[in-house]
């Protein structure tokens, strides 16, 4: 039994190949998806993708989008995928660490906190990025 899995970022298709089950990260949590599960369309959060195939599990950092779920096929429309074999860990460390530090130097003026919310969400895909990696 296969699932077709396919993930579109906008600079175009990310992966595409049979796997036996997907673990995606679903607005409302983590799901996984069978061959023949129920039609569904999810929102996604950033977060990990899970693959499994019989060639073993693989792991991706995925950031926020869509997933279009039938009995034989997931298409996952996101933002970015990235497979865990292509973060460079000193790189995703350097970004973590240098948004942490920009975090912590906003003072607090209505123009810095109207960057919080940014630069939280980067530091929390930076952090992502760091954990898949290591």
């Amino acid at each position: 039994m296969s699932l077709e899995l396919i993930v579109v970022t906008p600079q175009g298709e990310a992966f595409s190949d049979s796997v036996d089950w997907v673990v995606l990260p679903g607005a409302e949590g983590d799901f996984g998806v069978l061959e023949q599960h129920e039609r569904y369309l999810a929102t996604l959060r950033f977060g990990k993708i899970e693959i499994r195939s019989t060639s073993g599990n693989q792991w991706a950092a995925l950031t926020e989008g869509f997933a279009e779920v039938d009995g034989h096929q997931v298409v996952v429309l996101a933002d970015s995928y990235q497979r865990v074999d292509e973060i460079d860990r000193s790189t995703a460390v350097r970004e973590r660490d240098a948004l942490h530090s920009a975090l912590q130097e906003l003072s607090g003026s209505p123009e810095d906190e109207a960057k919080r919310p940014e630069l939280e969400a980067e530091l929390a895909r930076a952090a992502l990025r760091v954990e898949l990696s290591g």
